[in-house]
């Protein structure tokens, strides 16, 4: 297995082993919400502009030494 330096720390290049449930576990818990918002504010105001910024910072926690994609 390939890995590669961070600060200090050396870190696995492949994937960790649940990485790919977990970010499909936090995709779909964001859309879901993001749809009962939307629908919650659209019953308030219809005309009203909704949007949502989500951020891909994975690779930034790495370096803080998180690792979300394991247990």
């Amino acid at each position: 297995m390939r890995s590669y330096l961070v600060g200090t720390k050396v870190l696995p290049a492949a994937y960790p082993a649940y990485l790919t449930q977990w970010l499909e576990f936090r995709v779909k818990v964001m859309y879901d919400f993001m749809a009962r918002a939307r629908k919650t504010v659209k019953s308030v105001n219809s005309s009203i502009q909704f949007g949502v910024y989500v951020g891909g910072w994975y690779s930034f926690l790495l370096r803080c030494g998180r690792q979300l994609g394991q247990p």
